[in-house]
């Protein structure tokens, strides 16, 4: 028996798939909340995207080895306080 002659048995057996129940489908899934996420630069770089109108639908950061000066600039003390907020 060749491959379409199978193919075509097997769909002769399983009929038109009228009438067929339908897949179950899996419940909605509540969203998971979305974290910007950088390392060195991009730690910066998703700093400074916080401070953009309207700030992306993150709900958090993640900076590892974030590439800011120690000192309290303008900057650093903008992010500090933009994530003091959530």
């Amino acid at each position: 028996m060749s491959f379409v002659e199978f193919v075509n048995q097997e769909q002769q057996e399983q009929g038109d798939g009228q009438g067929a129940a339908a897949p179950p489908s899996a419940p909605p899934q509540p969203a998971a909340p979305l974290f910007l996420m950088g390392h060195s630069t991009g730690a910066l770089v998703c700093s400074l995207s916080m401070l953009r109108k309207p700030p992306p639908p993150a709900r958090g950061l993640v900076l590892h080895s974030p590439l800011m000066g120690v000192e309290w600039t303008l900057l650093l003390r903008c992010v500090t306080l933009r994530i003091g907020r959530w």
